[in-house]
């Protein structure tokens, strides 16, 4: 979960509009009327999703504010103060106050640099909030077929900043092959350790956050280039290898999971995951794919 959008019912319109514009973006988006199902258990549901958000968007306005000032135990008062429990026990700032009207200031909020969406306008806030909560974009899913002889390689790449707060990406690569009934479906995460994510989450900032995505591809590419996993049934296959950048101080921690789809052959495939880092680095960087 990256961002929570919390609003009293009043201003229900402005909220899905402002989360739909952050998924357009590729932010990933809590929004409880998309999200919450008939059965739900709304307490334990929103309180989960709450303290797994990296960012809070309170929305603010002259309905809701009444709703904070009432002595009514509404949903938006009480993830109102989850949110600053959260806040207080994470030490980041992780609440993003959004105004859209003229309306009072909480006194709890009264410190924080707001966005003034009733003053700069729906376009201008929205920047503001994307400048806000860059750091947990979503990179766009990228998938482009590979052919090497009879195999075809269909991949896809993407990123977050996890619940540890640590930029993970993940790779997903399906292997099949022209004349044989069954592929191969390979799944890689990626966990970084405090220093790559720091510096990802500052370029992200400038909007160069594909730059450190980059280089962790290429370093991994030249390091594990020789890495394989052998599938011997169709049951999954699963490896783990930890590996250091002593001279950027980044470290990673890789899982990979690897499994043969369609027909049983009976035989042993040894998969070349090290091909995919390689594969994956010279398609992005020899087409200027910006993610």
């Amino acid at each position: 979960m990256a961002v929570f959008v919390s609003f009293a019912k009043e201003d229900q319109s402005f909220a899905e509009r402002l989360s739909a514009e952050l998924v357009k973006k590729q932010v990933i988006v809590f929004f409880d009327q998309w999200e919450l199902k008939v059965g739900n258990k709304l307490t334990d549901r929103l309180t989960k999703e709450i303290n797994e958000a990296e960012f809070i968007c309170i929305i603010l306005s002259k309905a809701s504010v009444e709703v904070l000032k009432s002595e009514d135990q509404r949903w938006f008062k009480r993830e109102f103060e989850l949110a600053l429990e959260l806040e207080k026990n994470v030490g980041n700032d992780i609440i993003i106050p959004i105004i859209i009207d003229d309306c009072e200031i909480p006194t709890e909020l009264q410190d924080k640099v707001r966005s003034n969406f009733n003053i700069k306008g729906f376009d201008e806030g929205i920047k503001e909030i994307l400048l806000a909560v860059s750091s947990s974009i979503k990179a766009t899913t990228y998938r482009q077929a590979r052919e090497d002889r009879n195999f075809v390689y269909d991949w896809a790449i993407d990123w977050y900043i996890n619940k540890e707060k640590k930029l993970e990406i993940s790779l997903d690569v399906v292997e099949f092959s022209r004349e044989f009934e069954w592929s191969i479906l390979t799944k890689v995460s990626i966990t970084s350790n405090s220093a790559a994510s720091y510096h990802f989450k500052q370029r992200s900032k400038k909007g160069l956050g594909e730059i450190v995505v980059y280089t962790i591809l290429g370093f991994l590419a030249q390091h594990l280039g020789d890495e394989s996993l052998l599938l011997s049934d169709n049951k999954p296959s699963k490896k783990k290898v930890d590996i250091e950048d002593p001279r950027m101080k980044y470290k990673f921690h890789i899982e990979i999971t690897s499994r043969k789809l369609g027909k049983d052959t009976g035989r042993d495939f040894l998969i070349h995951t090290g091909n995919y880092y390689e594969q994956i680095f010279g398609y992005l960087t020899n087409n200027n794919v910006t993610l």
